[in-house]
């Protein structure tokens, strides 16, 4: 609800304001809850945020991203908490997610992205989402089960996780082709 209030209150010439009034409402109705609220509203501002458009300031951001969303309690992290003087894991791990998603946005590893096998998986990806599941806990538990005493362990497990990934690709893209694409086009044809 209160998301849908963001939305509904935004001033359109001053959206900075509304997201101001949001952050404000959120850290006093949820104190110690409104991590993910903030992690909401930040990634509604990526696209607003100009971009930077050097590489080596966009690799620093994007390491440091990385540096920060992996934070833990462990002692390697035990000066940062000091710096910073915050103790919430999610804290750092929100702001990293940030920092990622805002270099990604700007454009670094733009190509890689972009690669045909990547915009492949990306077609097939909700296919692969639906299926693995069922394929995992039906055919792969079973072949697991039928070749468990005759082959040694490392063997099966190989083997199975082989037939396993080659089952779930070639079943996520008949299912793309045949099903997906298909509810797309009803889909559009029935929002006409």
């Amino acid at each position: 609800m209160l998301i849908l209030a963001f939305y509904c209150v935004q001033i359109e010439d001053k959206k900075w304001l509304s997201m101001g009034l949001f952050i404000i409402l959120i850290f006093f109705l949820f104190p110690g809850k409104y991590y993910y609220y903030y992690a909401f509203i930040m990634g509604s501002i990526i696209k607003t945020l100009p971009p930077v458009r050097s590489r080596a300031i966009l690799i620093s951001i994007f390491f440091f991203g990385c540096l920060i969303g992996s934070y833990d309690y462990s002692n390697h992290f035990s000066q940062l908490s000091r710096l910073c003087h915050c103790h919430h894991k999610s804290v750092y791990n929100l702001v990293g997610a940030f920092l990622i998603l805002y270099t990604l946005q700007c454009g670094l590893f733009k190509n890689f992205f972009e690669s045909k096998f990547l915009v492949w998986l990306g077609e097939i990806s909700y296919s692969l989402y639906l299926l693995h599941f069922i394929v995992i806990f039906s055919f792969s538990y079973w072949l697991f089960i039928m070749l468990m005493g005759h082959l040694p362990f490392c063997v099966v497990i190989v083997f199975d996780l082989l037939l396993t990934t080659i089952l779930i690709f070639t079943a996520s893209i008949l299912f793309e082709k045949y099903v997906d694409r298909s509810a797309i086009v009803l889909a559009k044809r029935l929002s006409k």
